[in-house]
């Protein structure tokens, strides 16, 4: 649900921070020089309070339990057999020999 809010206020944010701008260049009187790095100015200001009271304010959702290695029975772990065709060090010889320096 968090990443809802997150969206939603993405978006009302860039209308607003747009709508901050257009403002500031009314007062302003005309169009600003390097409008794009005001309009960046104001929508990294407004986002991170935003997204900072978005956190604050919504509950922590607990992480996702992760199997322990504990957990797992050692009947369920793989057998290690020999080198197979999967494992491509298993299968160069000269990476699993010691060199032979005659």
């Amino acid at each position: 649900m968090e990443f809802l809010y997150f969206t939603v206020a993405g978006l009302v944010l860039y209308v607003a921070a747009d709508w901050v701008l257009l403002r500031i260049e009314g007062i302003y009187g005309k169009v600003l020089p390097n409008r794009s790095l005001f309009f960046f100015g104001i929508i990294l200001v407004m986002t991170l309070v935003t997204f900072e009271a978005i956190q604050y304010f919504t509950p922590d959702t607990p992480p996702a339990e992760v199997q322990q290695e504990s957990d797992i029975g050692v009947e369920s772990l793989p057998e290690k057999r020999g080198p197979s065709a999967d494992d491509p060090v298993q299968m160069v010889p000269s990476l699993n020999q010691p060199a032979n320096n005659q």
